[in-house]
């Protein structure tokens, strides 16, 4: 895990627990996030960020979600993994804390900057543009076969 996280210079890079199922199963509850600070012209569709929104305080003022469209002139467009729609606004700049770089997940560590998962990023980011991500698909066959949930 140090070799993943010397990458990065310390006073860059924060941690917060992730709660919830918008990002399932990408984002599991207990997960800790590692999110870099870094200027949201950095960010490319599917990368996930973490934002604050005061108008979603239903969901926590801090939010971790996919990168789906550049908006350049109001921010990025972003939805979680599991959810039906995208988020109802784009995150603008001042919003965007940073950007997710690894996952902690008991004793693993999980990169998504880099290797495989960077690289399914952005169809990733096309999936749940278009509701196909493994989770909503699992509901939509559930829901077909009248299985409950």
């Amino acid at each position: 895990m140090r070799s993943v996280i010397k990458r990065f210079q310390p006073e860059e890079l924060f941690t917060i627990p992730f709660e919830g199922f918008s990002m399932y199963p990408f984002f599991r509850p207990g997960d800790r996030l590692v999110i870099r600070k870094n200027s949201p012209c950095l960010f490319k569709i599917g990368d996930i960020i973490l934002f604050r929104n005061d108008r979603l305080s239903h969901l926590g003022n801090l939010i971790a979600h996919r990168v789906i469209r550049m908006m350049p002139d109001r921010g990025v467009l972003t939805k979680g993994d599991n959810l039906p729609r995208a988020d109802p606004e784009p995150a603008s700049r001042h919003q965007i804390l940073g950007q997710v770089v690894l996952v902690l997940r008991g004793d693993r560590v999980i990169r998504l900057t880099g290797g495989p998962l960077a690289l399914a990023a952005k169809w990733i980011a096309l999936l749940s543009r278009r509701n196909l991500t493994p989770a909503i698909l699992a509901t939509r066959v559930k829901d077909l076969l009248g299985m409950k949930r």
